[in-house]
């Protein structure tokens, strides 16, 4: 199941310790406001609260439109 799928189904669980758990401990998440989550607990405490309120009855459906890869860059020391 790809990270897109995981996020998909413990949305529409509304179980947000599951969508919590495909982000790395120290991740930082933009919602949709602006806002940033930092961190695993504070992105599963934020999804607990809308699953609860705002987005009961919600339903996800997420399509991946484009990736980008981070590079590293080294630079030599001459």
């Amino acid at each position: 199941m790809s990270i897109l799928q995981r996020l998909e189904a413990a949305w529409n669980r509304y179980d947000s310790v599951s969508f919590a758990g495909a982000f790395a401990e120290d991740a930082n998440f933009i919602h949709i406001f602006g806002g940033q989550l930092d961190g695993r607990p504070a992105i599963e405490a934020a999804h607990r609260n809308i699953f609860e309120t705002i987005y009961r009855g919600s339903h996800a459906s997420f399509a991946l439109r484009t990736i980008r890869f981070l590079r590293s860059y080294s630079h030599e020391h001459r």
